[in-house]
């Protein structure tokens, strides 16, 4: 009798993902593994993590590079036998089981980057139910060209993409925009690397400059719900980081405002890193309760960003305006209409940019 099989199954890494994308297989088809080993890389809207084996022996892909998982469902089969097995259970889930294939149409779904969950129900998936499924779904098989190129979305794109337009479609933004002496920023900024010998930018102090005025304006770190407005307790800070792509990711640093400047830039290097490397975890990008963005280096002068969901506000700076006498940075703030009112907006935008030229280190 053959030993039972076990399957690597998606986990409910994030509250708000239902499924999970295939980024990167560890192991090839067939592999011996242990247990314990990692075997793939699996990309949610908040991080990338790598799955591990729940047991030992030979290892089957049950999905592709780019395919979408839902969470709970198998990407990967293991059994005894050196051998596919002839009937794995779809999903990793008792109630199908997943076809056979040929070896022409394996070929033909890896080119054409179809899943084989498309097929349950068949016994056998042969070239032509590839063929016939890539017609119904408006791909030419025999094709040479098509329109353009398809360019794969990740899961941090997707998940990005929704809050985007849940902010466009539910937030009543407005904007302010305030002038900084750049001379002044700078020196600020100077004199904060030489005092605790480190790298320092107008960057990094943009974050610690909104965490302390977030402190002293409770409302620019608040939520809006429906019948209440949420005040937070700990202020913590997203910075967003631009990838390949178009991708964006917001790592957050935590209690931000409890940080001196030259934690809160260690902690800045270490996220924007990992971050780079698409290594964020869980808990490196949740709970923010304010966002920074900046474009310094970039050309661009004047920012005007997107307040995330659950936020009451977004702070932006981008290059200095050397046009001006003297030269400015541009430093703008978008917020929630429902949680600030100009005035308020205003006031808060002030203390920021007080703090982004005040020589009183303390922390």
């Amino acid at each position: 009798m053959s030993s039972p099989l076990h399957y690597v199954n998606v986990p409910h890494e994030n509250a708000n993902d239902d499924f999970g994308i295939v980024a990167n297989w560890l192991v090839e088809d067939g592999d011996v593994v242990s247990v314990g080993d990692a075997v793939i890389e699996m990309e949610f809207s908040k991080s990338i993590i790598e799955l591990e084996s729940p047991s030992g022996g030979h290892l089957f892909h049950m999905v592709q590079v780019g395919d979408e998982v839902a969470v709970g469902d198998a990407v990967a089969v293991i059994g005894d036998s050196a051998k596919r097995p002839d009937a794995i259970v779809q999903g990793g889930r008792e109630d199908a089981v997943a076809p056979r294939v040929t070896e022409k149409a394996r070929t033909l779904l890896e080119a054409r980057e179809v899943s084989l969950t498309e097929f349950a129900g068949l016994d056998v998936v042969r070239v032509k139910d590839v063929e016939t499924y890539l017609e119904s779904h408006g791909s030419n098989v025999s094709a040479q060209m098509e329109a353009g190129e398809r360019v794969p979305v990740s899961a941090f794109q997707k998940r990005l993409a929704r809050n985007l337009t849940i902010s466009s479609q539910t937030i009543p933004a407005s904007s302010l925009t305030h002038f900084v002496d750049t001379a002044a920023v700078e020196i600020a900024v100077d004199d904060i690397g030489e005092k605790h010998d480190m790298a320092y930018t107008v960057s990094d102090h943009l974050v610690y400059s909104v965490a302390s005025a977030s402190r002293i304006h409770p409302r620019a770190n608040s939520s809006w719900r429906d019948d209440h407005v949420l005040v937070w307790n700990d202020v913590n800070v997203g910075f967003a980081v631009a990838l390949e792509d178009g991708e964006l990711v917001v790592p957050v640093l935590t209690r931000a405002d409890t940080l001196s400047p030259q934690t809160l830039s260690q902690r800045i290097r270490t996220l924007h890193a990992k971050a780079l490397m698409k290594k964020l975890r869980t808990e490196d990008v949740e709970g923010g309760t304010i966002t920074v963005t900046s474009l310094i280096g970039t050309g661009v002068h004047e920012v005007q960003p997107i307040v995330f969901p659950g936020q009451a506000a977004i702070v932006a700076i981008g290059d200095s305006i050397t046009g001006m006498e003297p030269a400015m940075y541009g430093l703008t703030v978008v917020y929630d209409h429902r949680l600030m009112n100009g005035n308020s907006a205003a006031q808060f935008l002030a203390s920021v940019a007080d703090q982004l030229v005040s020589h009183d280190f303390s922390t």
